[in-house]
C-alpha cells in the first residue's frame, strides 16, 4: 500500500515538475517575442518621427 502511495506521488511530483518547466520556456518564449515586437514599434515610431520632422 506504501510502495503504490509513493509510486503516485512521484508520478504526481514529476509531471508537475515538467508542467512547471513547460510553462517556464513558453513565458521566455512570449517575453522574447514582445521584446522583439517591442522593437518592431520603436523603429516604425522612429521612422515616423524622421519623417515628420523633415
Amino acid at each position: 500500500m506504501i510502495a503504490l502511495l509513493g509510486t503516485i506521488l512521484m508520478g504526481l511530483s514529476t509531471w508537475v515538475l515538467i508542467t512547471l518547466i513547460e510553462l517556464q520556456t513558453i513565458v521566455a518564449m512570449m517575453q522574447q517575442e514582445l521584446m522583439s515586437l517591442d522593437k518592431v514599434f520603436g523603429r516604425i515610431y522612429s521612422h515616423m518621427d524622421r519623417l515628420a520632422n523633415r
